[in-house]
């Protein structure tokens, strides 16, 4: 089944764009309205926390960020950099920790981490000072995620759910004002640069992509939204790789790629791959009747390649067959390229720089079983993020995971990580608000293992690599006034876990007052019969690659109100409202932190 959509809404217009007017509704829970740290502490004492041999190690790290964790150890002031003061907050005695630019000279006000902020005991509120945004950034050679909140131990298996679950809960816990850069290029070893760019360089068939997949982004046409490269930056993006090549081959040491060398180099491997998909799919698309139909014009250059002639069947035919290849051909130096970098994914705290394989997962390694995200979020009872940008992470911007309840999270950017913007697990009640996530590798949101009854609302997912949203095992989640746009497959994708039934599926999902468009795949793909919508209420399907929404055989929805087109008015109109209404929506819930 296919949604039909219409035309007639800017690209530029959209990306700025969320609706609605309504405020965010906050999780149920007697943190929904922090107070300020003026009153003096509650009589009752803070829990004793014991200390692993983890948390030790952890605790002895002296970089930059020690200070803080000295202070979350000890609830005291660290020097002029952090101050403690005690307080309430909901009937119990409240810590709220305030940290300050770094005063150490050279820092730029940056802090330099070797290892993560753990904010692993129960009510305590970690924020920059005098609403200051604190810059924390991972140091060289020190993959790590930067700030945890709940503990840090491994889970112990449950028997009730049959799975590793068990952790133990911390409540209460806030963290506010943040900028967190994950520096991924410094965090790969050199060998990691040189052994990726022999293998990209030696590989001419794969130069020869490159140099055909920018032609292809010329000729397409494709929407503006796209910010495809064009044939100078896959240029840029090649030179240097040969430099490193050929100083390694004439035996000397040579300067390995800078980082924006590298960072150019990534990006440019995932949308060119993402350029070929998308006129592939474009040409699978003709038999839909209103989709233009493609005419490549043959060029010099691409003549070298594939003599595409005009656009015929045969032609098509001929240049189907060429770009499943190129696209199979990045496939595979993308997943060499992704296995490379996984040996950094996962936090150890004894890891040795020339460690050459990936130990995740593993109780020899506590910390091992979490990622180096920008914020995770592991088996938290009303705890809050708010005003946090995550960026350059070797995973994920942020994760919540290990049975969290009634978090609230405020005005999150997440952008350029490994991974996704945002991702999912065992987490349930609770309310994501203006969440930003766009340029990610892979998903903005990728939601699993039963994540369930949560509501995303006044947010952005737009031009990343993969979804805009990936979704299974999991239930009862709201979509609430979202725009989705320019993602580079699917704007929104259900499906069940492989081969668990539809047990495993995406479940009662509603979209409501929402846009989902330029999108390269359908704006909804409902990919089996075990998910379905609950409801698609006032949403927008716009000039998404391969239409609106497409059911599996089996699937089934029921499509509210469903809108394909609507005029610029209503758009600016609620564009208006969206921002009007920023003074007494989700600031109700997020303006306290005690600032």
């Amino acid at each position: 089944m296919l949604l039909r959509q219409g035309p007639g809404l800017s690209t530029a217009l959209l990306i700025s764009l969320s609706f609605g007017s309504q405020s965010c509704k906050t999780p149920n829970s007697s943190s929904a309205a922090l107070r300020a740290a003026d009153t003096p502490a509650a009589s009752s004492a803070f829990e004793a926390v014991p200390r692993s041999p983890t948390d030790e190690m952890l605790l002895a790290t002296e970089d930059d960020c020690a200070p803080m964790r000295r202070a979350i150890a000890t609830r005291k002031s660290e020097s002029n950099l952090v101050n403690v003061e005690e307080g309430e907050l909901d009937g119990h005695a409240h810590t709220f920790i305030s940290v300050y630019p770094n005063s150490r000279e050279g820092s730029n006000g940056v802090y330099d981490c070797k290892a993560a902020i753990v904010l692993d005991q129960s009510h305590m509120t970690l924020r920059g000072a005098n609403n200051a945004v604190i810059k924390m950034r991972s140091a060289p050679l020190s993959p790590a995620p930067l700030l945890v909140l709940g503990t840090i131990d491994p889970p112990v298996y449950d028997d009730k759910t049959k799975g590793w679950d068990k952790i133990r809960i911390v409540k209460n816990v806030h963290a506010a004002n943040f900028f967190l850069d994950g520096n991924r290029v410094e965090q790969l070893h050199a060998n990691v640069h040189l052994v990726l760019a022999e293998k990209f360089v030696e590989d001419t068939e794969l130069a020869k992509v490159f140099l055909f997949a920018s032609e292809v982004a010329e000729q397409l046409s494709l929407k503006q939204a796209y910010k495809y490269p064009g044939i100078d930056q896959i240029e840029e993006t090649l030179a240097p790789l040969r430099r490193v090549v050929a100083d390694a081959k004439a035996g000397t040491a040579g300067p390995r790629l800078t980082q924006a060398e590298y960072a150019l180099f990534e990006a440019n491997v995932f949308k060119v791959k993402n350029i070929l998909r998308a006129a592939r799919n474009k040409i699978s698309a003709r038999a839909t009747p209103r989709l233009p139909v493609l005419k490549l014009i043959p060029t010099t250059r691409l003549g070298k390649y594939i003599d595409l002639g005009d656009a015929t069947k045969a032609s098509d035919a001929k240049l189907m067959a060429y770009l499943k290849d190129a696209v199979e051909r990045l496939d595979k130096y993308v997943n060499f390229y992704r296995n490379t970098v996984n040996v950094y994914e996962c936090w150890l705290l004894d890891r040795k720089p020339e460690l050459g394989k990936v130990i995740c997962d593993n109780n020899a390694h506590p910390t091992s079983h979490i990622r180096n995200n920008g914020v995770t979020i592991r088996g938290v009872h009303d705890g809050s993020v708010k005003n946090v940008t995550a960026i350059n992470t070797l995973s994920g911007g942020m994760v919540t995971e290990k049975n969290c309840e009634r978090l609230f999270v405020d005005q999150f950017e997440s952008t350029e990580n490994y991974y996704d913007g945002f991702a999912g697990y065992k987490t349930k009640d609770s309310t994501f608000c203006r969440m930003n996530l766009h340029a990610n590798n892979n998903a903005a949101i990728s939601i699993d293992q039963h994540f369930s009854h949560n509501t995303f609302e006044k947010s952005r997912f737009f031009q990343n690599g993969d979804v805009g949203i990936f979704a299974r095992e999991s239930e009862d989640n709201l979509f609430k006034n979202v725009t989705i746009i320019g993602n580079r497959n699917h704007g929104v994708f259900l499906s069940e876990v492989d081969a668990n039934g539809p047990v495993s599926g995406a479940h009662h999902y509603k979209f409501v007052d929402s846009c989902i468009a330029y999108s390269e795949g359908f704006g909804i793909r409902l990919n089996d019969a075990g998910s379905s919508p609950a409801e698609l209420r006032n949403v927008i399907m716009h000039e998404n690659l391969m239409e609106g929404l497409s059911l599996a055989d089996g699937a089934k929805f029921e499509p509210n109100d469903v809108k394909t087109s609507f005029d610029t008015s209503l758009c600016k109109a609620e564009e208006r409202a969206f921002h009007d209404d920023y003074k007494t929506s989700c600031a109700k819930r997020s303006a306290s932190h005690g600032e």
